[in-house]
């Protein structure tokens, strides 16, 4: 039977679809951030409210809509994993099919608008995360096709206004995409037809900004304050966005590449200008923030609407060349190192770097070894030292904790405990301070993880602030301790209006001098911005709860006084049977002060209440080589390999082990595939230098010294 064009047309597009949404399965994972937003779902089910911090009302999500339409959802399932990743899967399936069926100006345009969503990175990788990037996708193709319909004018704009008001209430900064082609629609229908359907259309987004003001005292949510808000020159940001979209370019070109030719074509055929002034817009917008951390997350909005400007346009070409230009591009899509089409289970394990010098990262290889649809995610949050900490707070009624990166761990340590985030997304007194000059912890955290020194002095969505001397002390019940009256004042506006009943006339008066800066405007100086480290001293000072304080003790201080350290971790794990924290602390200083015995117990507890760990084992098999017991570190570190192939430390550890019974040849395997995993490392190659050297390799020790110092230089 031989098949016409059209026909043709149909079958490449349904192939395009299906394999589509194959990729999607395969890339489905969520990211540290979407879990922020689930902690206020968790909450809100629980009866708690829409709040991260039980004690607060701050808005520390970006995106309501999408945080509302996970909370029914969430309620009937009883799980959060799953119920995500359907959500992302259902409005990703929907927007690409609205691009292929009806933005598309023929079938082959169609199978043109798969062939780009299946083979940008950016798209792909943001169609899952459990972020609100799919419904932002879903939204704007559904505003692009309300603005073909012809017919009624003044009902076509009531249609965009109102997916433009669900558009802002998903993700504010999404209005400056549709901003011209809404302002172009008003002016065609004229003033008087026009303030109608816009007053309908924009309903449901007013009754949000209306409930946001009044339960959260302002109708913009806290994470744009402490991203935007952080007091960086103008000039570092517009550095940073530059840098945004050169790595895009570099490790995903197709996406950019693609919104440039959009911009391009509708400067040509003079169609779809507005649409494309949005989309020049946005990007003028990401330059002016910075960019992102997230590689290509940015970009993905501006990718949808002007993949919807090429396929509307794709009929100015004949059909063959439409789909002979839709399998270019999957090829093409298969170039990068990180092409979807070829992404499976492994991906992200193989990369020698993650995250680039000027902190911009692929977040779904950082994130899919523990979060991916593939790999165990749906029954475990990463098991890493965080997770660690979130647990035993959990479990041991921390009254409070410090940390940054807080989705992963806010989940994990429930409602109860109080989370102070320093990077001040989800802290309203911090949020409204400037971001240090120089954060000291993101520096110490890049130069372990990729053994080389950042490009910057602090990371793009990750300002750090000071925390002002009292406020720990005020948050565990003491406010006597603030450095300075001002401070004081900002700290007990802030709580008034997070905190006092909704309709208290001093709650309304504090939430009104928030929103004028009236508390601030004296606190920018630069003392806010040389860094200070976290003042653990007032959480020891706190007279709180003994098991919290001699965890904190005994943690902060077994590296420089292991001896007094013990006393106060075992007084922590007599205190909590759960205290997984103060084992891992306690294992450590008792292997410090040669206390191996005490180490041992120590560690195989530990190893007990978190066999699903790896690093668990590794910190075993270590305490099993300085005990002497080398066969036995193996099988540790191997336990830890076999959970975690990729954990370096357990292949150095592994390597020692062998060297310690005198078998080099496999030190050096060890080792080389720890090289193979972090080739930037110099350690690893002087290392590997010496265990080949031994294992009577000289050429090959040699070739290792000379890569150490290269990498050296």
């Amino acid at each position: 039977m031989k098949l016409d064009r059209k026909q043709v047309g149909r079958l490449a597009l349904a192939c395009g679809l299906i394999t589509f949404a194959w990729v999607l399965l395969r890339t489905a994972w969520l990211c540290d951030d979407a879990y922020i937003s689930f902690r206020v779902v968790e909450n809100a089910v629980a009866g708690y409210g829409l709040r991260w911090n039980i004690a607060d009302r701050v808005q520390v999500f970006t995106h309501p809509l999408w945080m509302l339409l996970h909370i029914p959802f969430r309620a009937v399932t009883g799980e959060i994993y799953y119920t995500s990743l359907a959500l992302c899967a259902a409005a990703s399936l929907g927007a690409v099919w609205q691009l292929a069926g009806r933005a598309a100006s023929t079938v082959q345009a169609g199978v043109l608008a798969a062939a780009l969503s299946l083979s940008s990175k950016a798209f792909v990788d943001y169609s899952t995360s459990g972020l609100e990037n799919p419904l932002t996708h879903l939204l704007l193709v559904l505003f692009f096709v309300a603005g073909l319909r012809e017919g009624d004018a003044g009902r076509t704009f009531l249609a965009q206004t109102f997916i433009a008001g669900l558009l802002i209430v998903n993700r504010l900064d999404a209005l400056l995409l549709v901003l011209p082609a809404l302002a172009i629609s008003a002016w065609r229908l004229g003033i008087r037809r026009a303030w109608k359907p816009a007053l309908s259309g924009f309903s449901v987004s007013a009754l949000w900004f209306a409930f946001a003001t009044v339960y959260y005292g302002s109708p913009f949510p806290n994470t744009a304050l402490a991203k935007l808000g952080a007091g960086i020159e103008l000039g570092e940001m517009l550095g940073l966005g530059v840098r945004y979209a050169i790595a895009s370019l570099r490790e995903d070109p197709l996406t950019l590449l693609t919104v440039f030719a959009a911009l391009l074509v509708a400067a040509w055929r003079r169609r779809h200008v507005a649409i494309a002034g949005g989309v020049a817009l946005y990007l003028l917008y990401i330059l002016r923030i910075g960019g992102d951390f997230m590689g290509g997350r940015f970009f993905t909005a501006p990718f949808v609407l002007a993949v919807a400007i090429l396929v509307r346009e794709a009929s100015s070409f004949r059909a063959p060349r439409v789909l002979a230009g839709a399998a270019v591009i999957v090829i093409l899509g298969l170039l990068p190192a990180g092409a979807p089409l070829t992404s499976g289970p492994e991906y992200g394990r193989d990369r020698a770097s993650l995250i680039d010098p000027y902190g911009i990262a692929d977040e779904r290889a950082y994130y899919f070894r523990s979060s991916g649809l593939w790999n165990g995610a749906a029954t475990t949050l990463p098991r890493d030292d965080k997770w660690l900490e979130a647990t035993t707070a959990r479990e041991c009624n921390f009254p409070l904790v410090i940390v940054g990166a807080i989705g992963f761990y806010g989940y994990e340590a429930g409602p109860t405990v109080h989370i102070l985030d320093y990077n001040a997304l989800a802290d309203p007194v911090l949020s409204r301070l400037p971001a240090v000059d120089e954060d000291r912890l993101y520096l110490d955290w890049y130069r372990n993880l990729e053994g080389r020194e950042p490009a910057t002095r602090r990371r793009i969505g990750h300002f750090l602030r000071n925390i002002p001397s009292g406020y720990v002390s005020y948050l565990l019940g003491d406010g006597t301790k603030f450095e300075s009256d001002e401070m004081r004042r900002h700290v007990e506006t802030v709580t008034a209006a997070v905190r006092e009943p909704l309709w208290s006339r001093d709650r309304i008066g504090a939430a009104l001098e928030l929103a004028v800066g009236k508390t601030t405007a004296g606190l920018r100086g630069p003392e806010l911005r040389k860094f200070r480290p976290i003042p653990i001293g007032e959480v020891l000072a706190s007279g709180s709860d003994p098991v919290f304080t001699s965890t904190i003790r005994g943690c902060a201080t077994m590296n420089t006084d292991p001896a007094s350290a013990l006393d106060a971790l075992r007084v922590a794990v007599a205190g909590c049977d759960a205290n997984g924290l103060a084992l891992r602390c306690l294992g450590g200083a008792a292997r410090l002060t040669g206390a191996l015995d005490e180490a041992l117990r120590a560690h195989h507890e530990l190893v007990a209440q978190a066999p699903e760990a790896d690093w668990v084992h590794y910190e075993l098999g270590r305490t099993l080589l300085m005990a002497r017991q080398p066969n036995d570190a193996i099988d540790s570190f191997k336990h830890a390999l076999d959970l975690n192939r990729w954990n370096i430390d357990a292949r150095r550890g592994l390597a020692s082990a062998h060297a310690s019974l005198g078998d080099f040849g496999a030190a050096a395997d060890d080792l080389e595939r720890a090289v193979a995993l972090r080739p930037n490392r110099a350690r690893l190659w002087r290392e590997l230098a010496e265990v080949r050297e031994r294992a009577d390799d000289p050429d090959g020790a040699a070739a290792a010294r000379a890569e150490a110092s290269r990498l050296d230089r």
